[in-house]
């Protein structure tokens, strides 16, 4: 993970999100993808904070559709990377592994930064990082890998 993140946005934005359902968190998802869609330089925006427009988004439905979406897209790729075997990902792994059993905030900021070191924008990683780590802080690496799968499937 080489990609330079400032740790101390991402924390913030972390102990911000937090306390949000998760409902609520894949709303703000869905509008935070609509935003850095139609203004690509908002991607690296860690504390990104657009609101919903009805007549920009369309209903609101479809706004949490597209933030269930790309929940699952990183959701996936923290499961390969989390539960794989490759060489090439061990050091990663390890980093990201102890997320699960750090505190909340410590977590989603490890998780946070790993999907910025691996494509996800900066303006999303926080809050599906905070989802990831509201569900699953505090399990052991293998509940995540077990029960993630499961999730991510009744997301979809």
């Amino acid at each position: 993970m080489t990609t330079p993140v400032d740790q101390q946005a991402i924390q913030s934005e972390i102990s911000n999100l937090l306390g949000s359902s998760e409902d609520n968190l894949i709303e703000q998802l869905g509008i935070r993808k609509f935003a850095v869609t139609k203004e690509p330089a908002l991607e690296s925006d860690i504390a990104l904070r657009p609101t919903f427009d009805a007549q920009a988004m369309g209903p609101l439905d479809g706004v949490k559709a597209l933030g269930r979406a790309v929940l699952v897209r990183w959701a996936k790729e923290l499961q390969q990377l989390i539960c794989g075997t490759d060489a090439a990902s061990a050091a990663d792994r390890a980093k990201l592994i102890d997320a699960f059993s750090a505190s909340k905030v410590v977590g989603g900021v490890m998780l946070a930064s790993g999907l910025i070191a691996i494509g996800c924008p900066a303006a999303l990683a926080p809050i599906i990082a905070a989802i990831v780590i509201s569900r699953f802080v505090g399990s052991a690496v293998e509940v995540f890998c077990e029960k993630s799968k499961v999730w991510v499937d009744e997301l979809t």
